[in-house]
């Protein structure tokens, strides 16, 4: 199968890397033409948690011709709707489109796309570019796992041809409740990257401070609140019920979730998100498409939402210049009740 990864960025050069490794060819498409040709003259560099440097094969989107079967997309969601109208023009009849996004990117591409050409996939590591054609690896590979699925049952048979190739990187689970592993991982996403940008702190800074523990869990708390309306059963991540993380009003339980905080982020611990790049290169985030979906539904279902308003609040004020990352941020947080 012709396979490429749109918008090889950070996490697509790994995804990249890692498949050549394990001999499986795939093209690596981004709009950077620096990373492009650096990748192509000097091959794949992962550093961070592993140490390899692996030849790859480039392209800039103006450089794709043919047809693919399989593409994973790994691009900014604000061009969601974008990107697809124009992969569509380079799916093959029978192809798919396997998005490796955070929150809920499946809707926008299947709009034009269609039900049968779109699987969503959630990935469990992460990583950072250090320049053009090198990447730091910020789980250890050992940790790293790929959840599964789809929120039709129209493309339930392009799970298993996807799976079987993303199992040359790390574990798959095929997960039937697709859905919940999305909330699950937007719960997460929500808590840590949302934090991580707004106060400029890695994921095991957070879970060592007090202040920026408590925010994380009543962000998890919101998450699932919103999600229990909306009859989202929560997956578990990595084998681990993220239930157990959330507190519900029961003071023995609250007093537990720290130290369960801490184990459940002790293999990511050196993350930072990737919207601080996003506000260092003047770029728009992504906040919108991860806590602003908790927001959107809390709109739809009555369920207040105030720490993740607030961090949709911070960091549009960064975008804008009339904030700065940090933990002089607290004070933001401090008309809202602990």
């Amino acid at each position: 199968m012709r396979t490429a990864i749109y918008g090889a960025g950070a996490m697509g050069t790994v995804l990249g890397a890692y498949l050549e490794k394990s001999g499986y060819s795939v093209d690596l498409i981004n709009r950077n033409t620096e990373h492009v040709d650096a990748l192509n003259r000097n091959g794949a560099t992962i550093s961070g948690c592993d140490n390899l440097n692996i030849p790859v094969t480039a392209f800039t989107p103006d450089e794709m011709s043919g047809e693919y079967d399989v593409f994973f997309l790994t691009t900014r969601q604000q061009d969601n709707e974008k990107t697809a109208d124009f992969l569509s023009g380079y799916l093959s009849p029978d192809g798919t489109v396997c998005t490796l996004k955070n929150g809920f990117p499946e809707p926008l591409l299947i709009n034009v796309l269609g039900k049968s050409r779109v699987v969503g996939c959630t990935a469990v590591w992460g990583a950072t570019m250090i320049s053009p054609g090198n990447v730091a690896l910020n789980t250890d590979p050992r940790a790293m796992s790929f959840t599964l699925g789809s929120i039709t049952n129209e493309s339930a048979d392009k799970l298993k041809k996807i799976g079987d190739i993303l199992q040359m990187v790390c574990p798959v689970t095929m997960e039937s409740n697709f859905a919940g592993a999305r909330w699950s991982k937007l719960l997460l996403n929500s808590a840590f990257s949302g934090i991580s940008v707004v106060f400029n702190v890695s994921v095991g800074e957070i879970s060592k401070n007090n202040d920026l523990a408590d925010i994380a869990i009543r962000i998890m708390k919101e998450c699932a609140e919103v999600s229990k309306k909306e009859g989202i059963i929560l997956a578990k991540v990595r084998g681990f019920d993220i239930s157990k993380l959330i507190f519900t009003g029961f003071p023995l339980k609250y007093l537990i979730s720290k130290p369960i905080l801490k184990l459940v982020t002790k293999k990511d611990s050196d993350i930072k998100s990737g919207m601080l790049i996003d506000l260092e290169k003047g770029r728009k985030t992504d906040i919108d498409q991860i806590n602003g979906i908790v927001c959107g539904y809390r709109r739809k279902n009555s369920t207040p939402t105030p720490y993740n308003d607030k961090i949709v609040e911070a960091v549009h004020m960064m975008e804008n210049g009339s904030l700065t990352p940090g933990l002089h941020n607290l004070d933001l947080f401090k008309q809202l009740s602990f």
